[in-house]
C-alpha cells in the first residue's frame, strides 16, 4: 500500500491529508467462522480480518468457493434459504424468516479505533466469549454474498464470517478478495 501526503485548504489553513493507494488482500473464510453469532451457537470461531480501510473510500468484495452443511453439498457465498434457529443476520435484524442467506458470506465493519483496542475480539459482543471486549455488535453485521461494493466514511476494519449458528457440522471455505479504493484527494 502506498500513500502520499498532500494538503487541502480548510478554513484558511493548509492541512496535511494522507492519500492512500488501492490495497488488495485475499483471505480464506472457513465454513465454521460464525463469531459465536446466532442462537443457539455451538462454537466460537472468530471472524476473519479482511482489510483495514485507513480513511474514506470504497471496499469491493468478491468470494468464490463453497461451504458444506448437513444436507447441502455446496452453498455458495450467496447462501441458501433455511427456516429454523436464529442465524446471525436474523439476530442482527437484517434477515427475515426464512433467512435466504444461510452459510453465505457476511461482514462486520468495525471503526478502526475499536478494532485497534488490544482487547478487541471479532466475536459477538453479547456472548461470554467477548469478555473483556470490546467486540462486534450485532448491528454491525451485513450480508455480502459473492460480490458487494460499499462505501466507508471513516477509518474502519472489515471482518468476515458465515451466516450460520450451528457450525461444527460445516466444511469448506470461501476464498475472498477484498480491495480498498480511497476517495480521491
Amino acid at each position: 500500500m502506498s500513500h502520499t501526503i498532500q494538503s487541502i485548504l480548510c478554513l484558511g489553513l493548509l492541512i496535511p491529508v494522507c492519500c492512500w493507494g488501492d490495497s488488495t488482500t485475499t483471505v480464506t473464510v472457513s465454513g465454521q467462522t460464525s463469531g459465536a453469532f446466532g442462537l443457539p451457537s455451538d462454537a466460537t470461531i472468530p471472524f476473519v480480518l479482511a482489510i483495514v480501510a485507513p480513511g474514506p473510500g470504497a471496499i469491493t468484495v468478491t468470494a468464490t468457493g463453497c461451504v458444506t452443511d448437513v444436507g447441502v453439498s455446496c452453498a455458495t457465498a450467496d447462501g441458501f434459504s433455511f427456516n429454523g434457529g436464529t442465524t446471525p443476520l436474523q439476530e442482527a435484524g437484517v434477515a427475515g424468516n426464512p433467512d435466504l442467506h444461510v452459510d453465505g458470506l457476511i461482514g462486520a465493519l468495525v471503526p478502526a479505533a475499536v478494532a485497534a483496542n488490544p482487547t478487541f475480539k471479532p466475536v459477538d459482543s453479547s456472548k461470554s466469549a467477548c469478555a473483556p471486549g470490546p467486540c462486534i455488535d450485532r448491528g454491525q453485521l451485513f450480508f455480502i454474498g459473492s460480490s458487494k461494493v460499499f462505501s466507508v466514511s471513516q477509518p474502519s476494519t472489515l471482518y468476515l464470517g458465515i451466516d450460520d449458528f450451528i457450525i461444527l457440522d460445516n466444511g469448506g471455505a470461501f476464498t475472498v478478495t477484498v480491495t480498498f479504493t480511497p476517495c480521491h484527494c
